[in-house]
């Protein structure tokens, strides 16, 4: 629906292309290949049916170093205005799958991985150091569900890193329901009291010794 706003719109892009026609099947299929999309390389392949039957259509993407500003800036207006308040100081890894139907109306199911290492990872006015994570996001987190954003889904594996000097480790960390996010997520943490008294400014309490030892399962609206 171009009224909802295009893909890399006003982008160039460049590839040498090798497509195969199955005409039996009527199916168009082309191996991953190298495509430049204005300075960036990505890796996409897939397929599209043209049968009477069928117009089933599934794109792979991958691109292995890029800036996550310049992978959001390839996106609908929408989806950008919400990258904005995430930012990455080096590039990431993203593979990406869009599977849909060319014919009706038909919303894809996305489906993105993106894996981030020891990066510093800013969002809402603060800052994550030495952030490494496995991240995931579709918008079809409910199978049959209408794929919009009550039904997608964010999530970080495995993440750890350091945030004012305070350095913790998350298993799973679940953003759901984008309409009205709810962050979910326990958060470890072993650290010298000391490290708090920054953060507080001296205005609350203050540390002279001592250990915290900290086991938090947080479960709050994002905003």
């Amino acid at each position: 629906n171009p009224a909802k706003g295009s893909f890399p719109k006003d982008k160039r892009l460049r590839a040498r292309l090798h497509l195969e026609y199955q005409a039996d099947d009527e199916v168009v299929k082309f191996k991953e290949q190298i495509f430049k999309i204005d300075d960036d390389t990505f890796k996409i392949g897939g397929y599209f049916t043209f049968a009477p039957s069928s117009s089933d259509f599934q794109l792979k993407v991958s691109a292995p170093d890029i800036q996550f500003e310049r992978a959001g800036a390839l996106l609908t207006p929408k989806i950008k205005a919400q990258l904005r308040k995430v930012s990455f100081a080096k590039p990431v890894a993203i593979t990406g799958t869009i599977t849909g139907r060319l014919k009706g109306k038909n919303i894809p199911l996305i489906k993105v991985n993106m894996a981030v290492r020891d990066n510093t990872f800013s969002v809402q006015g603060e800052s994550i150091e030495h952030c490494s994570f496995n991240g995931y996001f579709t918008n079809e987190l409910t199978p049959g569900k209408e794929r919009r954003d009550p039904n997608s889904y964010v999530a970080f594996y495995q993440m750890k890193g350091e945030w004012s000097n305070l350095n913790f480790a998350a298993d799973t960390i679940q953003i759901s329901n984008l309409s009205d996010p709810v962050l979910k997520g326990k958060f470890r943490s072993k650290f010298p009291l000391t490290r708090l008294n920054p953060v507080s400014e001296g205005q609350t309490f203050a540390f002279h010794r001592g250990t915290a030892d900290l086991d938090l399962v947080y479960n709050t609206p994002l905003d």
